[in-house]
């Protein structure tokens, strides 16, 4: 099991403190709290789970969960037993207001949406937004399709 690892960054005259956390092996969780801090697992059953803003988390294994739960944060699965988990916050006059958390394993569709895997998931401004994942293999054609489905969306 890898433990974490902290990292400083400087945004301007703001100093960013980055905690990021990644485990191996079954049933090895991983959890990180603050702004840009990702969290990632392998194996079985092993659960990644991040609540700060703009951070990711992602899970390779079977039967695991990411959960991505901070304004402007990703979560990515590649398991088809896996389940994703992510917030959509929502910007009004009053602040950043928590609108819901969806969970749903790849092959079920959020918001008219099929998740896939090796694909990150976030909201923003209500609409479920994806990138898919560099793969060495299918990188190509993730990317390919990806551009093929938004020109389908201008016609």
């Amino acid at each position: 099991m890898k433990g974490m690892e902290m990292s400083d960054e400087k945004k301007g005259d703001e100093k960013i403190i980055m905690k990021n956390s990644a485990t191996t092996g079954d049933r090895a969780h991983s959890a990180t709290t603050g702004d840009y801090a990702h969290s990632a697992t392998t194996g079985r059953s092993a659960h990644s789970a991040t609540t700060g803003n703009y951070a990711h988390s992602a899970t390779t294994g079977n039967s695991a969960i990411a959960g991505a739960l901070g304004i402007h944060s990703r979560a990515k699965v590649s398991s088809k037993s896996a389940w994703l988990v992510i917030a959509d916050w929502r910007f009004n006059r009053h602040g950043w207001k928590l609108h819901s958390v969806v969970s749903k394993k790849p092959g079920h569709k959020i918001n008219g949406v099929t998740i896939k895997t090796n694909t990150w998931y976030w909201f923003e401004k209500g609409r479920l937004k994806s990138e898919a994942a560099y793969d060495e293999k299918e990188g190509l054609s993730d990317r390919l399709n990806i551009v093929i489905n938004e020109l389908e969306k201008l016609k």
